[in-house]
């Protein structure tokens, strides 16, 4: 007699519970994933060493007038 059950003896339910937790657990990584890109993100435009985009915004608007 053997003690290991077989995901036949589980039945269907197990199947599906076991891939709605699966789907459960990809879209909180996922969601993960894009916050601390997001703040990455922040964190760079925050940063930027000499921030060449704010000198660019007044020669852009000179060149347009």
């Amino acid at each position: 007699m053997t003690n290991k059950l077989s995901n036949d003896s589980w039945g269907d339910e197990y199947g599906r519970w076991l891939a709605d937790v699966k789907q459960t657990v990809e879209r909180a990584r996922l969601r993960a994933v894009a916050s601390v890109n997001r703040e990455l993100v922040t964190l760079y435009w925050q940063n930027r060493p000499g921030d060449p985009g704010s000198a660019a915004a007044p020669r852009v608007g000179h060149r347009r007038g």
